[in-house]
């Protein structure tokens, strides 16, 4: 235990405390050793875990243990001796005056295996008998070496080893002591310092903690400057590294969508040199105490390397502590004397978040996806642009600045629900998928999965951060050790879960099902405290929020008898104590969090703010929309609500107005939370993803030429011009094929548009929709030239086959009509199999220009160039519904998403060919 870092210690004994004590691992038996730290004694000597003993071996006669050693090590050197009486006389001076110390022995030991036969009885004579004086001895040799450049070199290394926070490689330590060059010079090095140091698997270690101990004490005597002036050696000799060693694919692998998993690591290893630096190098920066030239120096290095670095960390499987690290840099008050570094940090931990899903995964994205789908305006896009690999042209179609949105994390399903624990580290999400991801909330990197055997409705943290419950649509309640991450219980609801929560005093477990009934337990021993069950009257409840603060209350409904009424229950007594009336159907419900607020939501467009002491009414809030998903912040000073959109809103309790709107997501907001310092918004939707948001009140996010809803098909102009987009929002999009830039949008639909055509000449563009109409427009004034009534068959495709001719055909392509754009009259009905028509339709062609250099195409999550995976698309630029809503011609690529978003990509014909 006393090898472990302070922080490792502490996790260490929490978790042995924990596993120590579960049922199921009662008849494992725990064997600790460890100097007498203090959290030792408390950690085992528990009252509540009568199997714990502390057992101290301080005074405990080793002399036998350590003679044996003795004996064995003078087996070695009998084999070197000439004399072999001169061994027995040393193994006799050695268990006289070994003190109990297997350490002290071990080092005498090492220095006689290493030294000339004329000069051990010399050796044991000079060498100290107290372990700290030993020590002292072997380092004042170091300092008395016949060679000026060994002995600064053995410096050097004791230092790197002493300040490293991780066991170093040799090729590491060469860098980081500045060693000259020389095969094996490193290795030569340490073996000189073999009495504190040694070598195991082409690493070096400390031979024992004490020795780490003592050169820590005692660093001055390999040089007389601070500690901070070691670290910023340290940290100077990393960046040197990092610089002389990072470089663009740096393992050479084949394509830039290679999985990690699949990457062919080099040997030699270029990275294991600088293994170290990539990771410690900040590290060593804020131990030293951070300079103005240093972060000129920093800026300098970030302006060449700061991608190659990303990459390495990547590579290393590191990269989701590059946010940690960016983090510390950011706060330095050095940083922010200069303007341009800390502009470049913010940038670059928005950049880093927003890419840590496929940076981790495919590192040499960076080059590509990241860097592509970053805002216009990223310092980090704008610095590395030449970066982007040479295929790709140029692109358009992604935002001009950061918005509120840091992260998108991503499920297999639909996310029922997401909470923060309440010191803010974590949050998990509940999906349909029938997990529970649990996921760091500063870096987004995700921590654990725990399966379950159905969907997962609700979560919800305990308030000491101990416990995770998960609430199942099967009507269990799973309970989980979040150190362990072990399931330690099971409760029993019964109905589907709506809602659970711990008591703020860390107390009661709160649970409603869909079917009305509320169950509360004492947490610890899960003793069903109190049970209700909706009766008479009440038989129709549907309690969406409990508090538990205090007084035992339900907010809920009556479905059946009175949908505009929200009735207090007290469930102690089974009793109703208030009734709130309004004017709408009541679709959500919230207590704030310290209890004096209540937030009713209704069907009629509104949210009503109760005060629970007096039960008036302190806020009305109004929107255009029915508003859902009621949540408090942790001030109350916030209330979100999502207007059954794709967005989020939060609202002032105070004043009632709009604060901040948050748009991202591509299908309905199904759950919302805020974390404990109230800066960040989780939300989760039927998209299958959970957004991490940054809470800014009074925030505009800038408006956007897309759709506001799912695109359902992209198609191309046959004169190359124009392409068109058309959505579920009812329109249709016209934009420019060379530039990206919206022309005009074609509205006049009033339900979504399921199909659209060019005329041969361009001039003239077909729409049909779920409205029942067909219309076709000018597209060069964006005028709706006709409009065509089709009665009740949905089309889905149309085709003109001479400039004033339109085809239209049904879902089952089973009949067809044909108008005539000229003179706005039906000129045909009749069956697709007419072998008249047959002949003229198009036959459905593939997506791929047959005349570009490269197959373009785009799967699922990817763009695919010559069948390998090349550009990830980001949740925002993905369609996984419609299958008509990307095109490509000659070397080009547009994509229509479910976000609304529309993504132009110009390849270079020349380049592509060696992709």
């Amino acid at each position: 235990m006393d090898e472990c870092e302070e922080k490792s210690r502490e996790l260490l004994t929490r978790f042995i405390d924990d596993a120590s004590s579960a049922e199921e691992l009662l008849n494992i038996k725990w064997l600790v050793s460890s100097r007498p730290l203090p959290e030792i004694p408390a950690s085992v000597q528990d009252p509540t875990l009568p199997t714990h003993s502390l057992l101290k071996l301080d005074g405990h006669d080793m002399s036998h243990s350590i003679d044996r050693y003795i004996d064995i090590k003078m087996v070695q050197l009998r084999h070197k001796a000439r004399k072999k009486n001169r061994v027995e006389e040393l193994a006799a001076k050695l268990k006289a005056e070994a003190s109990n110390t297997y350490i002290w022995v071990s080092l005498v030991c090492r220095e006689l295996i290493n030294s000339h036969e004329f000069m051990w009885a010399e050796i044991v004579d000079k060498i100290p008998k107290d372990l700290e004086d030993l020590y002292g001895y072997l380092l004042d040799r170091l300092a008395n070496l016949n060679s000026e450049i060994m002995s600064s070199c053995c410096r050097n290394v004791l230092m790197a080893a002493m300040v490293a926070r991780d066991p170093l490689a040799l090729s590491e330590i060469e860098i980081l002591a500045e060693l000259p060059e020389g095969e094996d010079t490193a290795e030569a090095v340490v073996q000189e310092c073999r009495s504190f140091l040694t070598i195991r698997n082409n690493t070096v270690y400390l031979v024992h903690q004490s020795a780490q101990d003592y050169l820590q004490k005692h660093y001055r005597r390999l040089y007389n400057v601070s500690s901070a002036t070691l670290h910023h050696q340290l940290y100077k000799r990393a960046l040197h590294g990092l610089r002389k060693n990072l470089k663009q694919n740096i393992y050479g692998v084949s394509h830039y969508g290679i999985a990690i998993q699949d990457v062919q690591i080099p040997n030699p290893d270029p990275l294991n040199c600088i293994r170290y630096a990539c990771r410690y190098w900040v590290y060593h920066l804020v131990q030293s105490g951070c300079t103005s030239t240093d972060m000129e120096d920093i800026l300098s290095f970030f302006n060449t390397h700061f991608l190659h670095w990303l990459e390495a960390m990547g590579l290393l499987g590191l990269f989701s502590d590059i946010v940690r690290l960016v983090g510390q840099l950011k706060s330095s008050s050095e940083t922010k004397n200069v303007p341009v570094l800390l502009d470049f940090l913010m940038d670059a931990e928005r950049f880093i978040l927003q890419n840590l899903p496929i940076a981790t995964a495919a590192p040499l994205q960076l080059y590509v996806s990241c860097l592509i789908f970053s805002p216009e305006r990223s310092i980090i896009r704008c610095m590395f642009r030449k970066k982007v690999c040479k295929w790709i042209l140029r692109t358009v179609g992604t935002d001009t600045e950061w918005g509120a949105l840091l992260q998108t994390l991503e499920h297999s399903n639909r996310v029922c629900s997401v909470a923060f624990s309440t010191d803010g580290l974590l949050v998990a999400s509940g999906s349909s998928d029938k997990m529970v991801k649990v996921w760091d909330s500063f870096t987004g990197n995700l921590q654990k999965i725990l399966d379950h055997p159905s969907w997962v409705r609700a979560v919800a943290f305990s308030p000491d951060n101990k416990l995770l419950a998960s609430g199942l649509s099967d009507g269990s309640i799973r309970l989980w050790n979040t150190i362990t991450w072990r399931e330690t219980g099971r409760l029993e609801q019964s109905g589907d879960i709506a809602h659970l929560m711990f008591s703020l005093n860390n107390q009661l477990l709160g649970s409603a099902s869909f079917n009305g009934v509320v169950k509360v337990w004492e947490k610890g021993t899960w003793r069903l405290r109190w049970e209700w069950r909706p009766s008479g009257s009440t038989s129709s409840l549907a309690p969406t929020a409990i508090s538990l603060n205090g007084q035992v209350l339900v907010a809920a409904t009556i479905r059946a008898y009175a949908p505009n009424t929200v009735v207090l229950v007290n469930i102690e007594t089974d009793t109703i104590v208030h009734e709130l009336a309004h004017l709408g159907k009541i679709t959500n419900v919230a207590f704030s969090l310290d209890n004096r607020m209540l937030a009713c939501t209704s069907d009629d467009r509104t949210i009503t703010l109760w005060d629970t002491a007096t039960w008036n009414i302190k806020h009305t809030i109004h929107d255009e929309h029915v508003l859902d998903l009621t949540v408090f912040s942790p001030d109350s000073n916030l209330i979100s609500a999502g207007p059954l959109q794709n967005s989020v809103q939060l609202w002032s309790t105070k004043s009632g107005t709009l604060e901040q709107t948050l748009k991202g997501h591509v299908n309905h907001a199904t759950t919302v939370a805020f974390s404990p310092d109230g800066q960040l918004v989780a939300s989760g939707s039927y998209d299958n993803t959970v957004k991490l948001w940054k809470v800014a009140p009074g925030r505009e996010e800038p408006s956007m030429d897309h759709h506001s809803e799912p695109i359902e098909g992209v198609i191309l102009s046959p004169d190359g011009r124009l392409v068109a987009t058309y959505s579920l929002d009812s329109t249709v999009k016209l934009w420019g094929a060379e530039n990206g830039r919206l022309v005009r949008t074609l509205k006049g639909h009033h339900d979504e548009v399921t199909a659209a055509a060019f005329s041969p000449s361009s001039k003239l563009l077909a729409s049909s929709s779920s409205d029942r109409t067909v219309r076709v427009w000018n597209t060069e004034n964006g005028q709706q030239k006709w409009k065509f009534d089709h009665g009740n068959e949905m089309l889905c495709l149309l085709h003109f086959f001479a400039e004033n001719q339109v085809l239209a055909t049904d879902f089952g392509q089973k009949t067809f009509r044909i108008w005539n754009t000229q003179t706005g009259h039906p000129e045909q009905t009749g069956g697709i199999y007419d072998p008249r028509i047959r002949s003229i339709l198009p036959t459905n062609p593939t997506k791929q220009d047959m005349s570009a250099k490269c197959k373009i195409s785009v799967e699922d999550d990817w763009v695919i160039l010559n069948n390998k995976k090349s550009i990830w698309l980001p949740p925002e630029y993905r369609n996984n519904e419609f299958d008509n809503a990307w095109a490509t011609r000659e070397n080009d690529l547009i994509i229509g998403a479910q976000s609304g978003r529309v993504y132009f990509v110009w390849f270079d014909p020349d380049a592509l060919k060696d992709v």
